[in-house]
C-alpha cells in the first residue's frame, strides 16, 4: 500500500487569489481526469485541491496564469514530491508572502537559487516527516531579508552558515529535529528574534553570544 501511495505522488495545495480567477481555475482543473479533490471558497478567495504533481504542474497551462502569478500570496503543499519543476513553479509567484510544505519528499538535487528573487516572502514553514528530507539549508534562503518566520522541522540539515545574520527581520526561528551541530556567530545579529527552537539537534551547549539576543522570549 505504501508503494502505491508513493507512486501517486499526492499533493495538496492551497492557493489564495481573486475569487473570480479561483473559480475559473477550478473549472480548468476539473477537465483533468486525474483530479482527486478540488474546492473553491469564494469568501476566503482560497483554492484547495489534492492531486498528483503532474496535474499540479498544469497550473502553467492555465489561460489566466499571469493573474495568478501576480495575485498569489499564500501557497501550501502537502505530501508532494518536491523537485526542480515544483520549486520553479513556486518561484513563478513572485509576490508570494507565505509558503508551507508539509510532509513532503525533497529531491536531493534541487537548485533553490530562484528564491533569491523573492522580495515579500515573510513566512516559510517546512515541517513533518517525509521520507526524503532536505539535507542542507538552501543557500538562497539567506537572501530572504523580509523573512519574519522560518520553520524547518524534522529534516537532515547539518549546519547553518554565518550568513544567517542577513535575516535581520526574523522574529521566529524553529529548526527543531535536525542534525545541526553548532550555532554560527551570525545569530547574535538577529536582534529581532523572539523565539528559537533548536531542540533535538546535535548541539552540545549554547554559546555565550546567545545572551546578546535581547528580545528573546522563548529558547
Amino acid at each position: 500500500m505504501k508503494l502505491v501511495l508513493k507512486a501517486l505522488s499526492f499533493a495538496t495545495v492551497f492557493l489564495t487569489a481573486k475569487a473570480s480567477i479561483c473559480n475559473k481555475f477550478e473549472d480548468f482543473l476539473n477537465e483533468t481526469n486525474d483530479l482527486l479533490h478540488l474546492g473553491c471558497e469564494d469568501d476566503a478567495s482560497s483554492l484547495y485541491f489534492r492531486t498528483s504533481n503532474e496535474v499540479l504542474l498544469r497550473v502553467n497551462d492555465f489561460p489566466e496564469i499571469e493573474s495568478f502569478r501576480s495575485s498569489l500570496r499564500y501557497l501550501e503543499f502537502r505530501e508532494a514530491d518536491v523537485n526542480q519543476d515544483i520549486v520553479d513553479l513556486i518561484c513563478s509567484f513572485k509576490n508570494l508572502q507565505e509558503l508551507v510544505m508539509q510532509e513532503c519528499d525533497f529531491d536531493k538535487n534541487i537548485n533553490w537559487s530562484c528564491f533569491e528573487n523573492f522580495k515579500d516572502l515573510t513566512h516559510i514553514n517546512i515541517w513533518d516527516y517525509g521520507v526524503n528530507k532536505m539535507n542542507q539549508f538552501p543557500d538562497a534562503f539567506y537572501s530572504l531579508t523580509s523573512l519574519k518566520s522560518l520553520h524547518i522541522q524534522a529534516q537532515n540539515i547539518p549546519s547553518l552558515s554565518d550568513k544567517i545574520k542577513n535575516l535581520k527581520n526574523l522574529t521566529t526561528l524553529l529548526l527543531d529535529d535536525n542534525s545541526i551541530q553548532e550555532i554560527p556567530k551570525g545569530f547574535c545579529e538577529l536582534k529581532n528574534l523572539k523565539k528559537i527552537d533548536l531542540t533535538s539537534n546535535e548541539i552540545r551547549e549554547l554559546p555565550d553570544f546567545i545572551n546578546k539576543l535581547i528580545n528573546l522570549e522563548i529558547l
